[in-house]
Order: structure tokens, then sequence, then C-alpha cells
């Protein structure tokens, strides 16, 4: 028997509200994939907190791979709501298939409202979904040594513990306890790039401007 929520038509649309499952009825609703009382109630249309673009890009490049494809924006944009909308749909069409999404909406600051879909897909915020990252961050470094004084550019590397990677051929790095990271002088930037590929291809690589995008 056809129905609304099974016709050809609306087989991609969210017919249920992604916070409590009601079916959705009018256009909006359906756009959005949350009913007009659930947006209300569960904070949908204001963020109390400023999105963490690190972290919630982090979660998408890493769990969300068909929701990128079908709006590559989603990377890339700096408006938390648009952002929000496309989770909070996805989320509504099939909320056991996408439980990273309400830590994902957390980072985007949409606290009260990740609460509710966490609660509805029976998962705790903060749980060891958060994927494994490398980041990378440039800098300049001073060190002293037999009273000399040196100024130079570096990359600072966070990535997690490897003994491939801490055993590749890198010229010049050296791991700086104070710091728990690599630092990788500019001009081994090519063997660095390699060692990453080799080693942590897959992982969502996070730069110093925020940008995130996948090793591959």
């Amino acid at each position: 028997m056809t129905t609304y929520e099974n016709a050809p038509a609306t087989r991609l649309l969210a017919t249920r509200c992604a916070c409590c499952g009601r079916k959705l009825v009018d256009a909006l609703s359906v756009q959005t994939g949350i009913g007009p009382e659930c947006r209300t109630r569960h904070g949908y249309d204001n963020a109390p907190n400023p999105p963490d673009w690190n972290a919630a890009r982090t979660f998408i490049a890493n769990f969300g791979k068909d929701v990128s494809v079908a709006d590559p924006t989603v990377l890339t944009s700096d408006n938390a709501r648009h952002v929000c909308n496309v989770l909070v749909h996805r989320f509504a069409g099939n909320f056991r298939t996408a439980r990273w999404i309400p830590d994902c909406i957390y980072a985007l600051g949409y606290v009260k409202l990740s609460e509710r879909l966490a609660k509805r897909a029976h998962v705790h915020l903060g749980a060891p979904r958060t994927p494994e990252m490398v980041h990378v961050t440039k800098e300049v470094y001073t060190d002293s040594f037999k009273g000399r004084t040196q100024t130079r550019e570096v990359y600072v590397v966070r990535a997690p513990f490897c003994p491939s990677f801490n055993n590749a051929h890198v010229p010049g790095r050296w791991f700086d306890r104070d710091i728990k990271a690599w630092r990788v002088p500019v001009a081994s930037r090519v063997p660095l790039w390699s060692a990453l590929q080799a080693n942590f291809k897959g992982l969502p690589l996070v730069t110093g401007n925020g940008s995130t995008t996948v090793i591959s």
C-alpha cells in the first residue's frame, strides 16, 4: 500500500520529527526534519554557544560521507544553522544509522537540541565515537643550543600513536615532550606528508586555520 511516507516522491524527505518521531505535515517541518513544537522546545532556532568548527567538520569528514556527498558545503560552510539543518534532516531520515550526529550538533553550539537527539538515539554525548585525527599547525620556534639562539618555522604535528609513523624518515624532526607533539622543520614538508599518507590514510587532518580534510 502506498502511503505518504513510502511514496517515491517523498522517499528522500524527512517524514518524521528528528526529536519526537511524530509525522511531519507542513512543508517547513519536512524541509528541516523537525516539527514546530520541537523547534521551539529544543532550541533549534538559536544556538547558545559558538560553533567548534574543528570538531564539527571532523565528525562529518569521518562519519558523514553520505551527508558530505549529498551536500559538499557542510565541510566548508561557516553557517552553523545551515549545517545543523542538513544534519537534523539526515538524522530524521534514519536516526539509527546517524548516531554520531548529536555530538556534531553539540559541536555546532546547539546544546539543548543535541541532548534531545542523543536521548532519542540512545547515545551519550561525548562517548568514544570521537574519531582519531591528525592536527598540523605552523609556528615560529626559538631554541638555544650552546649559547646560540635560533628561530625557525616548524610544523607542530599531533597524531595518534603509531610506531611506523614514529620511525618514518622525516629529516630534522623531534618529539617535544613539553607539548607532546612532533616538531618538524618546514623544509621537511614533503617527507612529512608522505609519512602522514602512509600511516594515517583516511583520518581527518585539521590544520591551523581550522579547515578539515581527509588524508588520502
